[in-house]
């Protein structure tokens, strides 16, 4: 199944429902690289949530970048790395009709690096809460903080499902899995995308996001 459109305002699941882009022929222009994960998006007419469908690959991609700079503002943080924040929100049932052959396009690989990252962080907030918790008090909470569905809901919370590219089969059968991953791979972009202190600037969101379930 081609993907639709990414995400409109109208609510499904506890997600945002995906719409179908009409058919249409967007070129790409000559300023925008080959090389860009964004590239393949406009070539299979896909549109970004807020986004006319008329709107030239140049204007999209414009828009697009201002939006995910309006909600890293909102969130605090600075992911630098525009590739790596886009693959952050790729679902690998979007990658055959994005042209791409290869996994390593999608976000599987950074939501596990994500989660572990997500793990450590809340660990140590528990521990540091309560020293006297029992270890299997501690795997108790994380596991309840870690389950698909919160994380789903924090995701949806943050803003972060309004960017989502998947396959509409796919979102509408495992939204809480799509949107949980997608939480974990965009922990994991922060951390990547400095190599100085993308590590410490992760666990600080983490411990911003999930403070108020640990209190």
């Amino acid at each position: 199944m081609r993907i639709n459109a990414i995400i409109s305002k109208n609510r499904a699941l506890g997600v945002n429902r995906i719409y179908k882009a009409p058919k249409q022929n967007i070129q790409t222009q000559e300023n925008i690289s080959q090389n860009s994960q964004l590239a393949p998006l406009y070539k299979n007419q896909v549109a970004f949530y807020g986004i006319q469908k008329e709107q030239s690959p140049s204007q999209v991609n414009a828009i697009r970048s201002y939006e995910l700079f309006e909600l890293q503002k909102k969130l605090g943080t600075y992911i630098h790395d525009e590739e790596l924040l886009n693959k952050a929100f790729i679902h690998f049932s979007a990658l055959g009709d994005l042209g791409y052959k290869s996994s390593k396009y999608d976000n599987y690989t950074m939501a596990n690096i994500g989660s572990e990252l997500m793990k450590t962080s809340i660990l140590r907030m528990i521990y540091q809460q309560n020293d006297d918790t029992s270890p299997q008090e501690m795997m108790g909470m994380l596991n309840n903080i870690m389950s698909e569905e919160n994380l789903a809901c924090v995701s949806q919370k943050l803003g972060l499902d309004k960017f989502v590219v998947a396959d509409e089969e796919a979102l509408a059968k495992y939204p809480e899995k799509i949107l949980s991953r997608t939480l974990k791979a965009y922990v994991a972009a922060i951390a990547l995308d400095d190599k100085d202190y993308g590590m410490d600037d992760a666990f600080s969101f983490v411990s911003k996001i999930f403070q108020s379930s640990i209190e």
